[in-house]
């Protein structure tokens, strides 16, 4: 990781960083189908570096980590005493125990993390499932730093390249399709969420790969979904889907569920192959910190997983009267810098708050605002710095980098990941992305 930084930042630097370079991938990025919340996405022209050891290690990692997560949400639909901790509304519970005909429990996700090289520690900052997306962002600009890099001979050399992330789980999810118990020889996929608020340059690349893998796929809103008493049916056309990739979010979901009466009612009776089934949503919620520090949970977990939370998922509580310790309310008063206040359930950092963005009186203000309204508060992670280079900067620059471990059935598949100076990271707050090159 860092050593094959080093060579490619040597090399960057003998052509002054190569401006003209940077220019040209900045320009083609611009006028591409590769947005966020509408905008052109700033990146550095300095990717991050995965080679084999580097991903054998992630793999590990994440294996143990599944381990886990699959035995939470297990207890979850099992036992209704567990699911008090996270304290999810009927109409979210009722969706997660509706019935799932395959036993992957998480068909894609993104786990986002702080990680230092040198120690290989880190800490999770939020795991995602529900619409977890950027594939296409994290494919695009790698093939744009890589063909304008000024020294193509040294690219080749290294064997430097990117993922291939989006076909990797366009197969993985035509193999949960198939080991369902309603699946048929031929089936029809659709990606589905709401078309104004969906990343099509994610679903346009994913239909291409589940074409080109032999599954005929789609994208419908999800307003156009309607179940006819035996099948969910696309009513543009009266097509029966036979599979759906959800990319609609689940808090998304909760808020319209009137748009949704098609495709919930397909599943509650089995008739579709819902792949990202709502059950998902518990370790997609920020309550799954809450639930992993609970000593309910570590009633379930063996030694090594025990061990495995209290290295790597941050304190968290439930930010409701009478479910926190006071001293932790105490310390976050004190040390404003070493916490942060989320969501329950929320995603694209909507209602974030970093005590190191905020004055004293700010977070003070913050924090007795935040109680009983649907928050967690949650130890800030250590950040580590990476070698970086920004759009507009002349040279490196050490700034704090989030990774993010894409993840299709318990297997590291790629990544996308980003980074930036302010509490928050993320590109409302001034952050970059930083794409993944694949070293051989």
């Amino acid at each position: 990781m860092i050593e094959e930084s080093r060579k490619y930042i040597e090399v960057l630097r003998k052509y002054n960083f190569a401006a003209s370079e940077r220019s040209k991938a900045s320009n083609a990025i611009d006028s591409s189908d590769i947005k966020a919340h509408g905008k052109s996405i700033p990146f550095s022209y300095v990717p991050l570096f995965i080679n084999n050891d580097d991903l054998a290690f992630f793999q590990k990692s994440t294996d143990i980590l599944y381990s886990i997560l699959k035995k939470v949400t297990k207890q979850y639909i099992e036992n209704p005493e567990y699911r008090k901790i996270f304290g999810f509304s009927k109409k979210l519970e009722e969706l997660i125990l509706l019935p799932c005909n395959y036993s992957e429990i998480i068909p894609v996700g993104r786990n986002d993390f702080f990680f230092d090289t040198e120690t290989k520690a880190y800490s999770f900052c939020e795991f995602n499932t529900d619409g977890t997306g950027g594939m296409s962002r994290d494919r695009e600009i790698t093939r744009e730093i890589l063909e304008t890099f000024p020294d193509q001979d040294f690219i080749k050399k290294e064997g430097f390249h990117g993922f291939d992330t989006i076909d990797k789980i366009a197969s993985n999810l035509i193999s949960v399709y198939r080991s369902s118990t309603i699946a048929i020889k031929k089936p029809l996929f659709a990606i589905v969420d709401w078309k104004e608020e969906g990343v099509m340059s994610d679903f346009d690349r994913f239909i291409s790969s589940f074409i080109r893998q032999g599954v005929e796929c789609r994208f419908t809103d999800m307003r156009d979904l309607v179940f006819d008493g035996k099948n969910l049916v696309d009513k543009k056309d009266g097509r029966v889907i036979n599979g759906i990739y959800r990319r609609a979010v689940t808090s998304v979901i909760l808020s319209r569920l009137s748009d949704c009466k098609g495709l919930i009612e397909a599943v509650r009776n089995n008739a579709v192959v819902l792949m990202g089934h709502f059950r998902t949503s518990i370790v997609h919620s920020k309550m799954i910190s809450v639930a992993l520090c609970d000593p309910q949970t570590e009633k379930f977990l063996s030694e090594e997983e025990k061990e495995y939370v209290k290295a790597h998922i941050p304190s968290t509580y439930r930010l409701k009267s009478g479910y926190f310790p006071q001293s932790a309310l105490e310390s976050a008063i004190e040390n404003k810098d070493e916490w942060i206040i989320k969501p329950e359930d929320d995603f694209g950092s909507h209602g974030v708050f970093s005590g190191l963005d905020a004055s004293k009186e700010e977070w003070e203000e913050l924090l007795s605002k935040s109680i009983d309204k649907g928050n967690i508060l949650q130890r800030f992670c250590p950040r580590y710095d990476f070698d970086l280079l920004s759009p507009t900067a002349n040279s490196i620059e050490r700034i704090p980098l989030m990774l993010g471990a894409y993840t299709s059935c318990g297997k590291v598949v790629g990544f996308y990941s980003r980074a930036g100076k302010a509490g928050v990271i993320d590109f409302d707050h001034g952050g970059i992305c930083v794409t993944t090159v694949k070293v051989n």
